[in-house]
C-alpha cells in the first residue's frame, strides 16, 4: 500500500471548503491529477455520491470510481476509490486554524494483481499528487475572493 498526506491552509470557512470537496463529479476542479470526473447515477453530492474518475499515472489513464462514503460537513470527508487494478481511500479532514481552514488530504492506494509490481513507483507519485491537489484547491477557493 502507498500512502501520502499533505496539508494546506485556506482563508475560507470550512463549510465552503467542504461543499467543494463533497461532490466527486467536481474532483477535476481541484485535483490536477484528475483528467475527467463524470458523476454517476444518484445524488451529485453527499454520502453515496459517485463519479467515474480518470487519473493520470505515469502518463497512462486509469479509471476508478470515487464514492463519498462518509461526510461530516465542515470537518471530514471520506472517499473510497475502486478500479480494475487499484483500490484505495482518500480522507479529507478540515479544522479551523486561526481564521483559516486547514485541510489534510490523506490518500492510501493499493494496486492489485500484476500491477502490484508498481507499488514502489506509486509511493513516489502519491506525494506529488496530494501536494498538487492541495495547492490547486487553495488556488481555486481563493481566486474568487
Amino acid at each position: 500500500m502507498a500512502r501520502a498526506e499533505s496539508r494546506t491552509r485556506i482563508p475560507v470557512p470550512p463549510a465552503e471548503v467542504s461543499t467543494v470537496l463533497a461532490e466527486p463529479g467536481r474532483l477535476a476542479d481541484w485535483d490536477p491529477s484528475v483528467r475527467a470526473a463524470e458523476p454517476l447515477e444518484g445524488s451529485a453530492r453527499g454520502p453515496g455520491a459517485r463519479a467515474r474518475v480518470t487519473v493520470g499515472f505515469y502518463g497512462r489513464p486509469i479509471e476508478v470510481t470515487y464514492e463519498l462514503v462518509d461526510e461530516q460537513p465542515g470537518e471530514r470527508l471520506v472517499y473510497t476509490l475502486q478500479g480494475r487494478r487499484v483500490r484505495g481511500r482518500r480522507t479529507l479532514e478540515l479544522t479551523v486554524a486561526g481564521g483559516t481552514t486547514e485541510v489534510t488530504d490523506t490518500l492510501e492506494v493499493t494496486l492489485t494483481g500484476p500491477a502490484r509490481l508498481l507499488d514502489r513507483g506509486l509511493q513516489l507519485a502519491l506525494g506529488g499528487l496530494t501536494e498538487n491537489a492541495m495547492a490547486a484547491l487553495t488556488s481555486r477557493l481563493t481566486a474568487t475572493r
